[in-house]
């Protein structure tokens, strides 16, 4: 294994490590309505994925093409 490929691996590995975290650590959206009835809605966890699989692909696409 080249060692390009190497860090490109160890790039996506920290971009889904950092999904990890931030879907433990973020905190909540809390909406309470006036009927007393209350949503919690996990931002960092629905957001964080999106971005992080967008990311992987160009990583991925820029670091494993070959010249």
């Amino acid at each position: 294994m080249k060692p390009k490929f190497t860090s490109v691996t160890a790039a996506i590995i920290v971009i889904w490590i950092a999904v990890m975290l931030i879907g433990v650590f973020a905190p909540n959206l809390q909406i309470i309505k006036t009927g007393g009835t209350e949503l919690t809605v996990p931002v960092g966890a629905i957001c964080a994925p999106f971005f992080a699989a967008i990311a992987t692909v160009f990583v991925a696409f820029w670091g494993y093409r070959e010249r």
